[in-house]
């Protein structure tokens, strides 16, 4: 062999030497392009999970905001309450019985039906509000055991109070939240 000369091997070992050096460049290249692109869709998803969480913030103040308005207009109307009889009391018909309620303070009539399962007699229609306290009305009727036709209302035992009025274009009801007897006196 010539001094001068190369052995065939080495040059294909240079060949593959410098693939292999030019293959780990890109490589080393195509993962640093591939980690900077990363980063930067980490710092993206980090942009937008701020903004979803400032608009579901937001989102979860309305609809907490309209919840409560919610709420309080319901309160409002829902405050049509029996207060008595409301259910377990045993009352004389011998004697009259007032019935009282809660109603919203600027609701104008109220009307009164004695509810058994089976039927239901309209009592009569009073002024829903006598007095104001706190804000919550108070009303009140005394009652005779005669239904608005003038007909006697005899003994039983699964009698309620039902009241019912028309506020702000909504009907608004409410039943004794049990059931009371009617027993004539010893």
């Amino acid at each position: 062999m010539e001094p001068n000369s190369q052995h065939p091997l080495i040059g294909i070992l240079s060949v593959i030497l410098v693939v292999l050096l030019f293959g780990c460049a890109t490589i080393g290249w195509f993962f640093m392009e591939t980690q900077n692109k990363l980063e930067s869709a980490e710092q993206k998803i980090q942009e937008l999970s701020l903004t979803l969480s400032e608009r579901e913030q937001l989102i979860a103040e309305k609809i907490s905001a309209d919840a409560q308005k919610a709420a309080e207009e319901n309160a409002k109307i829902s405050m049509l309450k029996v207060i008595t009889p409301n259910g377990g009391e045993i009352i004389c018909p011998a004697n009259p019985h007032v019935i009282q309620w809660q109603a919203p303070p600027d609701l104008d009539a109220v009307v009164l039906t004695l509810s058994t399962p089976t039927t239901k007699q309209r009592i009569t229609e009073a002024a829903a509000v006598q007095n104001t306290v706190n804000g919550i009305g108070y009303g009140s009727t005394e009652w005779n055991f005669v239904n608005q036709a003038g007909y006697a209302v005899y003994e039983g035992s699964a009698y309620k109070i039902w009241l019912t009025a028309t506020y702000q274009g909504k009907t608004i009801e409410d039943y004794s939240d049990g059931v009371f007897m009617l027993k004539n006196c010893p």
